[in-house]
């Protein structure tokens, strides 16, 4: 569990970074102190990044997530990155998410929206961005996000495609054209559609879905530990009651046994002695020796 909650975070900011540098791309205005060869490479190698890091969160087999998310038999999180609409927010709405009580009290508000015909997502451009869960709406990003790059990235490839692996010159940082508004990139923001759900996801319904996702597998592990910490009790409980046993048996009850066949011996003893031979004085010695001292003083 602890790679994919590491993945998890990183494909959250992944795709914040995604934002971020596709709006920077667009503006140009050099108040990133980033030319845009540098974001272009930048945003090429985070998007690569994020697509392969969701696939590994998904299905496994890579940044050493051995079983996928999709395999794991959490139903909670199939439900969210593969159903109709923003399921999201139905866990939100329980507040802490638990794996099972939180899985029902969520099929039963999946179903109520799924009826209703209602994705309850909050996506005013593409309304129907997630009609099949996260997982769709996470892809139209990704693709968007790539449609921008092939827009206003340089057009010469190879000058940005490892920009981001190269180190950034000292005489680059300082050698910008302008840096002042970029009112036509400014407005490019405001008016393109594929460039206003980008930002809309930042800190939007992508951002609550992932968010959620991420709190998902932090209930996942918690449950694990629970699990584990339930079971060393028991071990540990199994352990003290072998060792009482063991004592009582091998020990206490060996003891036992070795004291009744003392015992047992000196009655034998006892019996074997001439009795009838003793004098009174010899008697009262041999019955000293197994009466107690407080029953002896009684007698007499």
């Amino acid at each position: 569990m602890a790679p994919s909650m590491d993945l998890a975070d990183k494909r959250l900011f992944l795709m914040k970074g995604c934002a971020l540098l596709s709006r920077e791309l667009v503006l140009n205005d050099g108040f990133s102190r980033m030319h845009p060869e540098r974001i272009a490479g930048t945003l090429s190698f985070m998007l690569d990044d994020l697509r392969e890091v969701d696939l590994a969160i998904r299905l496994g087999g890579l940044r050493e997530v051995r079983v996928g998310a999709d395999r794991r038999g959490n139903e909670l999180h199939n439900q969210i990155m593969y159903s109709n609409g923003c399921t999201w927010k139905d866990v939100h709405t329980l507040g802490p998410v638990h794996r099972r009580g939180g899985g029902v009290a969520y099929e039963e508000h999946a179903e109520s929206n799924s009826a209703s015909g209602d994705s309850g997502c909050d996506i005013p451009v593409f309304p129907k961005a997630a009609e099949h869960g996260l997982y769709s709406l996470l892809l139209l990003f990704m693709d968007t996000v790539k449609t921008t790059l092939e827009q206003y990235a340089p057009e010469d490839r190879s000058t940005w495609i490892n920009a981001f692996k190269e180190p950034n010159p000292e005489e680059q940082r300082h050698d910008f054209d302008k840096v002042l508004p970029n009112w036509e990139g400014i407005n490019k923001l405001q008016t393109s559609e594929d460039l206003i759900f980008i930002m809309e996801m930042f800190h939007g319904e992508l951002f609550r879905g992932l968010h959620t996702i991420m709190a998902i597998f932090h209930d996942e592990t918690k449950h694990i530990f629970e699990v584990v910490h339930y079971e060393l009790r028991i071990l540990y409980c199994t352990y003290i009651v072998t060792v009482i046993l063991l004592f009582y048996f091998l020990l206490f009850k060996r003891t036992l046994r070795y004291s009744y066949e003392e015992a047992r011996k000196a009655k034998a003893f006892v019996r074997a002695m001439p009795i009838h031979t003793m004098t009174k004085e010899e008697l009262d010695t041999v019955k000293r020796y197994f009466i107690p001292e407080e029953m002896w003083e009684q007698e007499d």
